[in-house]
């Protein structure tokens, strides 16, 4: 079943190349959804894909998103969202 994630992400999160991470992990996993940063220094995910699919992209994230960077992620909230039918994953 196609699930909906709003994922925030705390921590040394901007202006380290987490969202190029995040949206490239996301598209080798097949979610589609968007990425961006927020005024108080958080970054917002939204995220769709199969439940299990998106299951491991938590993990990874929560694991601080391996795979390079200066980024370091101190916490992972999520929530469950509306469906919105993305076609892409994207950064914006």
């Amino acid at each position: 079943m196609i699930q909906h994630l709003n994922i925030t992400l705390y921590g040394q999160v901007q202006g380290v190349f987490l969202r190029r991470t995040v949206e490239h992990e996301a598209n080798r996993r097949g979610i589609v959804g968007c990425v961006r940063n927020e005024p108080d220094g958080t970054v917002y995910v939204e995220s769709e894909a199969e439940e299990a699919t998106l299951k491991k992209f938590v993990e990874w994230l929560k694991a601080g998103a391996s795979g390079g960077g200066d980024f370091q992620i101190a916490q992972v909230e999520i929530e469950e969202g509306t469906f919105k039918a993305f076609s892409e994953f994207e950064i914006r």
